[in-house]
């Protein structure tokens, strides 16, 4: 299994296996990601060291993070079918830049 931080920096390449490749990666479609079990351990660290608040906010966050990234590429597979275009953040002001959705959300999942 290639580990995630090989996979942001191969973003593109994951990315060209749509979404459900993004949550194969991201360990919330099977279980050969090396992240599969790390919402299970973190819960785990969080029940050893419940009187930490800080450890349970940097908890909160990672687990925030991935569900958030789990669901734009869970979209992404819809948008695909749908064919439906988004408005482009990233372009200039007073243009009405469009690109597909999917391609919108791959980029927020790495994010």
């Amino acid at each position: 299994p290639i580990s995630l931080s090989d996979s942001l920096r191969n973003w593109s390449k994951i990315t060209k296996g749509g979404g459900d490749a993004i949550r194969r990666t991201l360990g919330t479609v099977g279980t050969n990601s090396p992240v599969y079990a790390l919402r299970s351990a973190l819960k785990s660290l969080v029940a050893r060291q419940a009187s930490d608040p800080e450890l349970i906010d940097i908890v909160e966050v990672i687990d925030s993070n991935l569900a958030q990234a789990d669901l734009l590429a869970y979209s992404s597979v819809y948008a695909t079918a749908s064919g439906m275009a988004c408005a482009d953040e990233g372009a200039e002001e007073g243009s009405v830049g469009r690109r597909k959705c999917e391609q919108m959300y791959f980029d927020k999942a790495r994010t």
